[in-house]
């Protein structure tokens, strides 16, 4: 058996095994794949395809106690999947962030870290601490399709080509999501059936859980972290039949039925 096969093999049983420590303990099969965390709020940027050039978000950072907390529950969880630090802010502009990359590392040994960012403060030192700290991957947003100067040098180093990935965006050139109706696009991204709410667990800077990525101003709140556990808030009846509605197609929300181009 090769390697990689062996690797497969591996991740196949182990996934196995935290599915059914899941029914066993909480009774549910499905969980999400991803969590969105927002340790900062505030970004530099105001994009023409983002709410942030029409709306200003209330500026702020999470609680790193709280951001422990979010973090020993998904350990408890035994949680192996994606985790992203970001909503609507520029995550490098928190400088706590090595600090909460670290701690998330320690007690998630099996998740995937991966920043999403403008990359305009991605600078050497930075991206080298944050790698050494526990990030697995970088998403960097190139505004207009411009590759910034620091960006090309990184990814001219042995790691930053592996591990740097430029994205080209463009309002005029890509599907867009016109973020619940926020903003116009082009090219808006038009589906029939949803799994963002059903696949990512968005938590904002003050602890609520909402509905998704573009939920922009957190007006569908299901709970807060800073007072109950994630697994409670996740198992809520009127929370999954929200998720469950939108996988399947049923666009029963307004931010829902204007997201996707009703």
């Amino acid at each position: 058996m090769n390697n990689i096969l062996l690797i497969k093999v591996k991740g196949f049983f182990y996934n196995l095994l935290i599915f059914i420590f899941r029914i066993a303990k909480y009774g549910e099969s499905h969980w999400f794949s991803a969590v969105e965390i927002e340790t900062n709020s505030v970004c530099n940027r105001k994009c023409l395809y983002c709410p942030n050039s029409l709306y200003k978000r209330e500026p702020g950072l999470m609680d790193k106690k709280l951001f422990m907390k979010i973090i020993r529950e998904l350990k408890d969880l035994r949680y192996s999947g994606h985790i992203y630090p970001h909503f609507y802010g520029e995550p490098l502009l928190d400088r706590r962030l090595p600090e909460l990359i670290k701690y998330t590392r320690s007690n998630l040994k099996n998740c995937w870290i991966r920043i999403y960012t403008n990359g305009d403060f991605l600078t050497k030192s930075l991206f080298e601490k944050l790698v050494a700290n526990g990030v697995n991957e970088f998403y960097v947003t190139g505004h207009g399709g411009f590759r910034p100067k620091n960006i090309k040098k990184l990814q001219q180093t042995d790691l930053g080509s592996k591990i740097i990935h430029f994205q080209k965006v463009n309002s005029v050139t890509n599907p867009l999501f016109n973020r619940g109706g926020l903003v116009r696009v082009k090219k808006p991204i038009v589906m029939d059936k949803c799994l963002l709410s059903a696949n990512n667990l968005v938590i904002d800077f003050k602890g609520n859980v909402i509905l998704c990525c573009n939920d922009y101003f957190s007006k569908y709140k299901f709970g807060n972290v800073k007072k109950e556990k994630i697994v409670n808030i996740w198992r809520k009846n009127k929370y999954k039949r929200i998720r469950n509605d939108i996988k399947k197609g049923k666009f029963n929300l307004k931010i829902c039925q204007k997201c996707i181009g009703i």
